[in-house]
């Protein structure tokens, strides 16, 4: 990529970020501000992961933080730009292993399905798309990752229990069926918890 093709990228995110930083005031310049004070050329990539996550809402921004910092720890002690396909692949091969968050109501835990891998793949090969666009590395290492994922049958959310039996059963006795709005509570009640049951 020649410089004059990159400072046009660069003057270009510049203009795109200075316009949303007025139409979303506050932190939203504040991330702007970062964005033109950040060198970008630590060998830790802090000044492109906040130029990766510029604008982005302040829990979007929490959970790539994570993100990056578990494939970061997973390296160490390479760093991010060093990262190759082959560790992207281990990579995804332990975070598949790893325990996702426990069942609603319960304290089972399961290792996180594929969607919630799918999802975290996304990110990182956004990163790195971002390193590959700006020079910093030469591939994206997480290319393939993505090819492989979505060559899969669809991901299957793991189902989600909404309700315990006992606040289901509640829920059906709560409505007072002596009256019309009563009924009608109890008949939408009821159809919640049979689709919950299918």
């Amino acid at each position: 990529i020649s410089f004059s093709h990159q400072y046009t990228r660069l003057l270009y995110n510049i203009s795109i970020r200075y316009t949303m930083a007025l139409k979303y005031p506050g932190k939203q310049t504040m991330g702007l501000l970062k964005y033109l004070t950040s060198s970008g050329t630590s060998d830790d990539l802090k000044g492109e992961i906040e130029r990766y996550l510029l604008l982005k809402a302040p829990e979007t921004q929490k959970q790539y933080r994570r993100i990056l910092s578990e494939l970061s720890t997973f390296l160490h002690p390479k760093t991010l730009r060093a990262c190759t396909d082959s560790d992207a692949f281990r990579w995804a091969e332990g975070a598949a292993k790893t325990l996702g968050e426990p069942y609603r109501g319960t304290r089972e835990r399961a290792p996180i399905t594929r969607a919630t891998l799918a999802r975290k793949v996304v990110i990182l090969r956004g990163f790195f798309e971002q390193l590959r666009e700006r020079g910093i590395v030469s591939l994206n290492p997480f290319n393939e990752v993505h090819k492989r994922l979505k060559g899969h049958a669809p991901a299957i959310k793991r189902p989600t229990a909404a309700l315990t039996p006992d606040q289901a059963v509640r829920l059906l006795n709560a409505p007072h069926i002596g009256n019309r709005e009563g009924r009608a509570a109890s008949g939408i009640a009821i159809c919640l918890a049979q689709d919950q049951a299918s």
